[in-house]
């Protein structure tokens, strides 16, 4: 049952309010928190165009869906409270790296990787040859995935053409209520090194490409990490279910052969391709 765009709202506040968050509304959809300097703007399944009229400061900027909000509450409100400065912090220096086939291997370990992206990424798991987590007091904290390599040949400003091995980082999570500081850029350090050492010295360059999602984030710590902005992909197309709040992707609809009346369109806000080449 569509909760409506006025119990959405209500549920946001009441769960700020309970959280002791102080918030001012900007708008019917746009709730301003001053002391952190960000904005949270609330989107409707039914009003997902988000160019409303909001009164929205400059400021970091948060788009919350309410077909995430319903479908994957717990882990949206941990979010949430994370922009918003309600977090345990905990340095990645301090924590184990470990690979997928060491997590398979050891059998004390009941949440592997996949099962991690399942419960803390927004997209959930998705196939990858390299996937990598930190462990901390025995449990996974963070983790990331990387792509197969692609061969990809790019322009230099020179006009001369260079080859690269190009791969994707395709996922990184970490647990919503902790901030792992340093944790993606010693995964990205942990992939590089085994891809090196693996491809050895006569094998093309390394690139790797990733997306930020916009609705959590413009891609700042990617250009921190060296990445560079290159291009913005366009947004994408899903489908909710009003029932279940099950968002799926427009591509993907047809094999799911389920009712579209029973489905509303919606769009996500896109993403920016960043590009880190060696």
């Amino acid at each position: 049952m569509n909760c409506g765009k006025n119990i959405f709202a209500q549920s946001v506040r009441h769960f700020l309010e309970e959280c002791g968050i102080p918030f001012e509304e900007r708008g019917e959809r746009c709730l301003h928190f001053p002391e952190r300097g960000v904005c949270l703007i609330l989107v409707p399944i039914d009003a997902f165009d988000i160019e409303s009229d909001f009164d929205a400061p400059e400021s970091d900027t948060i788009y919350l869906y309410e077909d995430r909000w319903v479908y994957r509450n717990d882990l949206m409100k941990k979010r949430i409270l994370a922009r918003l400065g309600v977090f345990r912090s905990l340095f990645a220096r301090k924590c184990r790296i470990i690979d997928d086939s060491q997590i398979k291997a050891d059998s004390r370990k009941n949440l592997k990787i996949k099962d991690f992206l399942e419960l803390y990424h927004s997209y959930g798991d998705a196939r990858c040859k390299y996937r990598y987590a930190l462990e901390y007091d025995g449990d996974i904290v963070a983790v990331a995935t990387f792509s197969s390599p692609r061969p990809m040949p790019r322009c230099t400003d020179e006009g001369s053409v260079i080859v690269y091995d190009s791969y994707e980082w395709v996922r990184y999570a970490s647990l919503p209520d902790c901030r792992v500081i340093g944790g993606m850029g010693r995964l990205l350090k942990a992939f590089i090194s085994d891809i090196t050492l693996k491809n050895g010295t006569e094998r093309r360059p390394v690139e790797v490409m990733t997306y930020a999602d916009l609705e959590w984030s413009a891609g700042e710590v990617y250009s921190r990490l060296g990445f560079k902005l290159v291009q913005k992909r366009e947004p994408v197309e899903f489908l909710v279910n009003q029932e279940t709040f099950e968002r799926i992707a427009s591509n993907k609809f047809e094999a799911k052969r389920e009712s579209s009346q029973d489905f509303v369109k919606i769009k996500n806000l896109g993403s920016l391709k960043y590009l880190y080449q060696m």
